[in-house]
């Protein structure tokens, strides 16, 4: 049997938008997910564990789609990666950067404007931004306890 694509740990307290039922009554559930779908919770935490070997820690409100074990897209909110050494390279796509994991264990926040926060608790991670009118500008490399800030507004700059 091939293991699962992902798995979502949620508990009822979770509460989910765009019609999805994840949760149903009592402790922690366990579901399992396809690729490309998309999650949408409105608050609460859960918990997503890729076949890949890494786990990604979403608080509501949060949108976040998952089309591959090596990549996610961060439409909104906040989510916390733990990447083994064996998933180096998982991404996460924000509005406005490519956040590629580097070994290491990272945060990524996206508010309403599109803007990215990223926070490195452990390892490195090497961010990628988009520079506008399809160009990227160099990326930057963070370490354990750094943080960057972008704003959507910086991204699109000419």
């Amino acid at each position: 049997l091939a293991p699962a694509f992902a798995r979502l740990t949620a508990d009822a307290r979770c509460v989910w938008s765009d019609g999805q039922a994840f949760a149903a009554g009592g402790a922690a559930h366990e579901f399992e997910l396809e690729p490309g779908q998309l999650l949408a919770l409105e608050s609460g935490v859960a918990e997503v564990r890729l076949a890949s070997g890494t786990t990604v820690i979403i608080e509501g409100p949060v949108r976040l789609k998952l089309p591959s074990v090596g990549l996610c897209g961060l439409e909104s909110g906040r989510l916390f990666a733990r990447v083994p050494a064996t998933a180096t390279g998982f991404t996460v796509d924000t509005p406005t950067a490519q956040v590629v994991d580097r070994g290491t264990e990272f945060g990524v926040e996206v508010d309403n404007a599109g803007a990215s926060d990223v926070h490195v608790t452990q390892g490195t991670v090497e961010i990628k931004r988009e520079a506008g009118a399809g160009a990227s500008e160099a990326p930057v490399h963070l370490l354990k306890r750094a943080r960057r800030r972008g704003s959507r507004a910086a991204a699109s700059a000419p």
